[in-house]
């Protein structure tokens, strides 16, 4: 059922649909922010060495030339688990969510938060940026990111804002099913560009959509959020001109 006030059955465990680097191997600020990632270990050096690094700052002249109508995803009824990586929340999501891209398909498996937001239109970032990641039976990735304001209503988001884990120990099981398609403004129009990962090991060729419109966070979600992840944001790596 939708927009249901979500309940948990926790229990632990130790799989991952996809691979995380632990929280001691990298951080946002110091020695190990993003500007060293690369000289942490040789498994990061595309962190440094890339071409294609994401995030992005979309100028004028990108969003012109890069603007789609519409999303081509067909989500529906979804699981989740809710976890605290160490970085940010995360939820891994058991459902049929196909994502289509150059005619490839692109099973979603998991989501979660940066704040600020990792991408910038025109320069100005948000609040918060949810990243909805997808996987190809190949193994390659695409990524549907949605830029998050402070407003009223923090609608179909606001379920899991309750629920934020206090600590990164174990996994909590949602017991009520969502729909991540209420993710997304109704504003589907986006843009598109190749990209990476905003986390280590920074891989490339990640197929990225961020919508152009944005959705909204209650103050008091933001706070609950910002209690357990003060900040996670890779600085911008490029401007699309």
């Amino acid at each position: 059922m939708r927009h249901s006030r979500l309940t948990l059955l926790v229990f632990t465990t130790t799989f991952t649909l996809v691979p995380a680097v632990s929280a001691q191997d990298f951080g946002y600020f110091g020695e190990d922010g993003p500007p060293h990632w690369a000289e942490l270990t040789p498994d990061f050096a595309v962190c440094g060495s890339g071409e294609e690094q994401s995030p992005v700052d979309f100028s004028r002249r990108a969003l012109r030339g890069r603007t789609f109508n519409r999303v081509p995803a067909s989500y529906g009824s979804t699981e989740g688990e809710i976890f605290d990586t160490g970085h940010t929340i995360e939820v891994e999501t058991e459902g049929h969510n196909v994502l289509t891209l150059d005619g490839i398909e692109f099973e979603l498996v998991q989501f979660h938060f940066h704040t600020p937001s990792e991408h910038t239109i025109r320069g100005r970032g948000a609040d918060l940026e949810v990243h909805l990641v997808h996987r190809s039976a190949a193994g390659e990735l695409a990524v549907v990111g949605v830029l998050i304001r402070r407003g009223k209503s923090s609608g179909a988001l606001a379920p899991f804002f309750e629920l934020l884990p206090d600590e990164p120990v174990g996994r909590q099981h949602l017991t009520d099913e969502f729909d991540p398609a209420d993710f997304l403004p109704s504003n589907r129009a986006n843009y598109r560009y190749r990209g990476s990962l905003t986390t280590p090991p920074c891989t490339e060729g990640v197929r990225w959509i961020v919508l152009a419109d944005t959705v909204t966070i209650t103050d008091e979600h933001m706070a609950r959020f910002a209690e357990r992840v003060h900040f996670n944001s890779r600085p911008v790596q490029r401007r699309l001109q």
